[in-house]
């Protein structure tokens, strides 16, 4: 103890009688520093009796109590100091008055407190919990002799400006302690940056737009087994925004809750810590969605998992920002999805999914490659990887496209490797009018960038990225094929889609009274296309045949004067202009 000026006020008749009666202490301009070794040794050592306790006595007789009536604490540095718990208490005290009073069950008192909290570390290793926060307020505190407990009664305690109501109850002979907080009306990251670093760091990946709700509970049993003191936190989220690894949620409501032991009895620390979403009903990219429970598991290496329910018209995603490569004019989507995936740095990777998604109906507008899908329907599945589409029904234009495709570790892949994505396609239809997918020949449309960035904008820029950069198989079979004046019956296509390149394997047609087969490739470039077709012709009608391709471009020899039938090899090479 260091001090300018300290008071000390006795009632001298106690003296006389037996009794220490102290009417005042007050202490000014002083610095206390109560320290522990790292072997157990304090410098309060020195007031400890060493006699032994009287076993016959069975209660403190009151001639051998000390009752100070008054405290007065005025500009003091109190520092609590402790090696081999790991744990700090600081505070730069402007004003402690303390009233107090001696019942027979023990004391009561009045504490006015006006402190600065320099450190409130109870694990240094982990850091400090209200760290440079101020605390003023009223405690009313007693002490029961039975218990061998102070019992603070839950009043309102200024934090940092904000009013909480704290309560709490310290079991002096266990070194333990609970203490109850509650408090309203405060904004989440205010709350967690009340936190200790290694809890905080978590909460703040988190964000919650609004003011919310929160009561915890900060619980000590005293034996120093985990370091840490267990924390449980409930908070109520009501009509709020808030911001999750893979994007927004508005429109929020649910209860949540934090706790550093999510298994009882387990450790106390990151590794069985989690975060819980409870009947949690938002918007998600203007999409509403229900999730009974969301939880994010092990914040030293994050695990998230929930079930995800929607069902909403697809015009719903219009008007958000970052949907700029679709526009959705008609539709419903109806979801139900389990997912769980590990979480980098908060970003949701390595998802498993199982579930479905139903697309009915659709008219969808894909705006890179000016495709226009109507009266377009797919089922969706995903098993935990693998994700197969099933009663696909397209149109484009007049063209009727019925599709169903498997993809392999399609979840895993979305995210790390697009590029490695294998779609095998199948496809068939009644009738297909070429010039409709002229536009998958031509480059992509740039879109007007936005200046601002957000989850929904990477969400769909990803999207897209997947569709551009991932491999194709497609194996298609059309009952008619027409192009301007070709026609072609029973379509047989092997076709391979790979970066800026489309492979045709193998395409047979029936044609003109006879059958044409061809290979060869386009090269999709900023100007124009490179084109390569090797092809067989056997025994086609040669008027047929040219009326077909408007005479090749010439009219020196024309359908008109020929007659016949024609077989050849035909290998051709160019540029197609877009």
């Amino acid at each position: 103890l260091k001090a300018q000026n300290t008071d000390v006020s006795l009632i001298v008749l106690s003296l006389i009688v037996g009794d220490t009666d102290i009417n005042r202490i007050a202490i000014n301009n002083a610095s206390i520093y109560i320290f522990t070794d790292s072997l157990g040794y304090s410098n309060t050592s020195i007031f400890k009796s060493n006699k032994p306790a009287n076993d016959d006595k069975k209660s403190i007789s009151k001639n051998s109590t000390l009752a100070i009536k008054k405290i007065d604490f005025n500009k003091v540095n109190l520092i609590l100091d402790n090696k081999k718990r790991f744990k700090l208490f600081n505070f730069n005290i402007d004003q402690v008055q303390g009233r107090m009073e001696y019942p027979d069950s023990g004391w009561t008192g009045k504490i006015k407190l006006k402190t600065q909290v320099n450190s409130f570390a109870f694990n240094t290793r982990k850091g400090s919990f209200l760290k440079n926060k101020s605390l003023e307020g009223t405690l009313s505190a007693h002490y029961s002799r039975k218990l061998d407990a102070v019992i603070l009664d839950p009043e309102v305690l200024k934090i940092g400006g904000h009013p909480f109501k704290i309560g709490a109850k310290i079991e002096l002979d266990k070194s333990a302690f609970a203490i109850n907080i509650a408090v309203d009306d405060i904004l989440f990251k205010d709350v967690a940056l009340l936190l200790s670093p290694n809890i905080s760091s978590k909460l703040l990946k988190f964000g919650i737009e609004k003011p919310i709700n929160i009561r915890g509970n900060i619980i000590d049993d005293g034996s120093g087994k985990y370091g840490d003191p267990l924390i449980k936190v409930g908070i109520t989220v009501r009509d709020n925004v808030v911001s999750i690894p893979a994007g927004k949620l508005t429109a929020a409501n649910f209860d949540g809750s934090f706790t550093n032991q999510d298994t009882s009895g387990g450790i106390i620390g990151d590794e069985n810590s989690s975060i819980k979403f409870y009947k949690l009903r938002a918007k998600y990219f203007n999409a509403p969605i229900k999730i009974d429970t969301f939880t994010v598991n092990n914040l030293s290496q994050p695990i998230a998992t929930g079930l995800v329910t929607s069902q909403f018209p697809l015009t719903n995603l219009n008007n958000t920002e970052g949907t700029e490569d679709f526009e959705f004019k008609n539709g419903t989507a109806d979801l139900r999805l389990y997912c769980k995936a590990d979480i980098d740095n908060f970003r949701f990777t390595k998802p498993v999914v199982s579930g479905r998604i139903d697309i009915a109906d659709a008219d969808i507008f894909y705006i890179p490659r000016k495709l226009h899908l109507v009266k377009s329907a797919l089922k969706m599945n995903f098993n935990q990887n693998d994700l197969s589409i099933q009663n696909g029904h397209f149109q484009l234009g007049k063209s009727v496209l019925n599709v169903s495709c498997n993809i392999a570790n399609f979840a895993n892949l979305y995210y790390t490797d697009p590029d490695k994505i294998l779609v095998n396609l199948s496809m068939n239809s009644p009738q297909l009018y070429l010039n409709e997918f002229l536009p998958l020949l031509g480059p992509r449309v740039k879109q007007k960038k936005s200046s601002s960035s957000n989850s929904m904008r990477a969400a769909s820029k990803q999207l897209s990225n997947v569709l551009e950069v991932s491999k194709m198989n497609i194996k298609l079979n059309v009952g008619k094929a027409i192009y301007d004046k070709f026609l072609a019956k029973n379509l047989a296509a092997d076709i391979s889609l790979r970066g800026e390149g489309i492979y045709f394997n193998k395409i047979s047609v029936a044609h003109a009274g006879g059958t044409l087969t061809l290979n060869g490739n386009i090269i999709q470039q900023s100007s124009s296309n490179l084109f390569k077709i090797n092809s067989k012709i056997s025994h086609v009608s040669v008027k047929d045949f040219f009326y077909s391709f408007d005479n090749f471009g010439q009219k020196t020899i024309t359908n008109k004067n020929l007659k016949g039938y024609l077989s050849s090899l035909v290998n051709i090479s160019g540029r197609i202009s877009h």
